[in-house]
């Protein structure tokens, strides 16, 4: 079974994914992201899920960015995912930049949190 952990840390929030991510899962988290970032004011995301397991292929990518695209593009400005080496590529950072969701994936959290303090 997945756990995540989700913490604000400054001005963004950090949820970092144990175990297999699926689709529900991953709306699930998204969710909450939302419910949390409105009640707390915060404009800025880190998922990282490089220790999740499971394989996600392209389409669960692209449905992960859509599903977070749609619902967070209003409240989110700047979302940043971590995904270790052999499954990153950059096909759902374009989906969610497409949709309206500024976005970007990296490999590890370090990059995503100098992104997200960058003006």
């Amino acid at each position: 079974m997945a756990t995540h952990d989700t913490r604000v840390i400054g001005d963004y929030l950090s949820v970092v994914v144990l175990g297999p991510l699926d689709q529900p899962l991953f709306r699930q988290i998204t969710d909450e992201m939302l419910e949390i970032c409105e009640k707390k004011d915060l404009h800025k995301v880190v998922i990282d899920v490089s220790a999740a397991a499971g394989t996600f292929n392209n389409e669960d990518k692209i449905e992960f960015a859509k599903y977070a695209s749609a619902k967070l593009k209003d409240i989110i400005f700047k979302y940043a995912y971590v995904y270790p080496h052999h499954l990153l590529n950059y096909s759902s950072q374009q989906v969610a930049s497409g949709r309206g969701l500024s976005a970007r994936a990296y490999y590890t959290v370090e990059d995503a949190i100098k992104w997200m303090e960058a003006e």
